[in-house]
């Protein structure tokens, strides 16, 4: 079942052509560039089922027990997609999945 994905903007923009089965927007899209990680998981809670980022300093910023939706954090030596298309099989394994309101690290 496809889901509704939002990417934060630190993440390679062909990573929505490859979920292209799934509705994926960017933060730039939804017109939320610039909002904090916190009011933007509170925003992207109401409207998506899940955040993708290649923040790693996320999982120290926000409680897990407050999430509003699962996060999966892309966990790459870099964001040029040499180093992102690496991992889209294993994010669309995860994604073919039920997913909690926690953490997720894609490598």
């Amino acid at each position: 079942m496809p889901m509704r994905i939002l990417l934060d903007e630190c993440v390679h923009k062909k990573v929505a052509q490859a979920l292209s089965h799934h509705s994926v927007k960017t933060v730039q899209q939804h017109g939320w560039s610039g909002v904090t990680n916190g009011e933007l998981l509170v925003r992207a809670g109401a409207e998506f089922d899940a955040f993708i980022t290649s923040d790693k300093n996320i999982q120290y910023q926000q409680h897990i027990g407050r999430l509003p939706m699962p996060v999966i954090l892309l966990k790459t030596k870099g964001n040029t997609w040499s180093d992102v298309e690496k991992v889209i099989p294993s994010l669309e394994m995860l994604l073919s999945d039920l997913l909690e309101n926690r953490f997720y690290f894609v490598e």
